[in-house]
Parts: structure tokens; C-alpha cells; sequence
């Protein structure tokens, strides 16, 4: 069900024998790699409104040339993310003004569209 495209994995081992990133990091999820190492895939700050997961969450719905899983369950799960992730942002108070949203906002550049053996279907 998820889309893992990294060359580099926080191993169990390393978040359980790292005191710094397991004492501010709660572990959620974690899952193999495709050389069947124990990998963390999910966690949450104790502390702070933070997650961070270590895949794609996104790639079921959203990027058509590669092959995830785009059964019920995948985009149902994926959707939860969707709705948690702007549930979050929504709490934080910073604000563009509309002369920053302007200069900085993805409308101002053409995407390109790239070639069959890339793996997104455009970027900007």
C-alpha cells in the first residue's frame, strides 16, 4: 500500500539505539525494505504537532507512471493523511501575505512535461 522512493532509511536498530531521535521522536509505523530491513515508516514528535513518514503517502492517487496499489484501501488510507496533514496545518497561524503568496506560488512556473522513463509526469 505505500510508495517508498529513498535511497536512505532510518533503521529500527538505529531509532531504538539513537537516544536523540527516540526520545523526541514517538515511533508510529514502521515497515521492510526490499532487502527485508526493519525500517521506521511513520513516527510522531512527543512534543510538538510534528509527523513525518518516511514514504509517499500522495503516490496512489496522484503519479501514473509508477505501480502502487490503487485499491479502495490504498486511497482510502491515503485520503486520512490527506485530511490529517491539512487538519494540522490548519492549526499553525503563520500567513503569507498576498504579495509573498504571489511571488513564491507554484502558478508562476510551467511545469515540463517529462519523458516516459522518468518517473513524474511533469515538474516544475
Amino acid at each position: 500500500m505505500l510508495w517508498f522512493h529513498q535511497s536512505w532509511a532510518v533503521t529500527l536498530e538505529t531509532y531504538q539505539n539513537t537516544e536523540g531521535i527516540n526520545k523526541f521522536w514517538k515511533l508510529i509505523s514502521t515497515s521492510k525494505t526490499v532487502k527485508g530491513i526493519e525500517q521506521v515508516s511513520t513516527v510522531e514528535a512527543y512534543n510538538y504537532p510534528f509527523w513525518m513518514t518516511q514514504y509517499h503517502p500522495e503516490k496512489n492517487s496522484f503519479e501514473w507512471r509508477i505501480a502502487p496499489k490503487r485499491t479502495y484501501n490504498a486511497i482510502s488510507v491515503e485520503q486520512k493523511f490527506i485530511n490529517q496533514f491539512v487538519k494540522v496545518a490548519r492549526v499553525n497561524a503563520n500567513r503569507m501575505n498576498e504579495d509573498e503568496w504571489k511571488a513564491k506560488s507554484i502558478y508562476n512556473f510551467k511545469p515540463v512535461f517529462t519523458p516516459d522513463d522518468f518517473y513524474f509526469v511533469q515538474v516544475y
